[in-house]
């Protein structure tokens, strides 16, 4: 059995948004959601001194509403990670019945479309939409070596290996990464939601003209991101080990988002 998956969703340069708008992506009841909301920008304000790239991303702009965590057309629900082994697969598959989406941190190490499969011990997130008895495996998505989403499978050996795997890598190394030490469950919500356009033009507003913003005094907003990641990049280019696009194909998916709301203006 497979849940509905949005074949080509339109955000996915980070599993957030690629996650989330697979599920979301099912008909296109979403797009005023998106296109009132997905218009400013942030980065922290000392990025270009970082040694490592921190996440350019559409703004959380409200304390309330982080990203899509609370969007009108999906619910979230984090549960600790599963102890049992002998209950992993049985467990996935009733709640993939219940259509229930799953989110969960594993071992890339026994995830074979991953770059670091039989390498090396890394965790990360990986997408449950579906299963197959006959093969035994668990349909999935998430990122190929190459940054590509991709739709895939998992055996169900493998998926346990990942697991428990993943639970003591998260405990150990990963033990302040937070986001990484529940399980998360998704359901879609069917929902409306109408242009707001009172809210779009205050984003915008604030992309172009960018202030502080109160409950978070030391981050950096629209237009004031691109100065730091050219000197971010400056500075990462001297002592250069790997080249990481995410933030550039982040951008370009902003313009494209700009651009193809365009004809929301025009049906105005």
């Amino acid at each position: 059995m497979k849940l509905p998956l949005a074949s080509n969703p339109i955000l996915h340069t980070y599993p957030v948004h690629l996650n989330h708008f697979s599920i979301i992506g099912r008909n296109l009841d979403y797009e005023a959601w998106m296109f009132s909301n997905y218009i400013q920008i942030s980065c922290p304000w000392d990025l270009a001194t970082r040694p490592v790239l921190t996440i350019i991303d559409y703004h959380n702009y409200d304390m309330n509403n982080l990203y899509y965590r609370h969007s009108p057309f999906s619910r979230e629900e984090k549960t600790e990670r599963i102890t049992d082994r002998t209950e992993l697969v049985s467990l996935v598959r009733k709640l993939l019945n219940e259509q229930k989406y799953l989110n969960l941190y594993l071992d890339d190490y026994y995830i074979p479309f991953r770059p670091s499969y039989n390498k090396s011990h890394e965790p990360h997130d990986l997408f449950f939409y579906g299963y197959d008895d006959d093969a035994a495996c668990f349909h999935v998505l998430g990122y190929s070596g190459y940054g590509t989403p991709t739709e895939s499978t998992l055996s169900y050996a493998d998926f346990e290996e990942a697991y428990i795997n993943g639970t003591r890598l998260i405990r150990e190394d990963y033990a302040e990464c937070d986001w990484m030490q529940p399980d998360y469950r998704f359901e879609y919500v069917p929902a409306v939601y109408p242009l707001n356009l009172p809210h779009m033009i205050g984003l915008f507003e604030s992309y172009l003209n960018p202030t502080t913003w109160a409950p978070m005094p030391e981050t950096f907003l629209g237009v004031d991101v691109y100065p730091l990641l050219k000197d971010f990049y400056r500075n990462y280019t001297t002592n250069l080990i790997a080249f990481d696009v995410r933030p550039f194909h982040m951008l370009w998916e902003h313009k494209m988002l700009m651009h193809n709301g365009r004809s929301i203006f025009r049906s105005i």
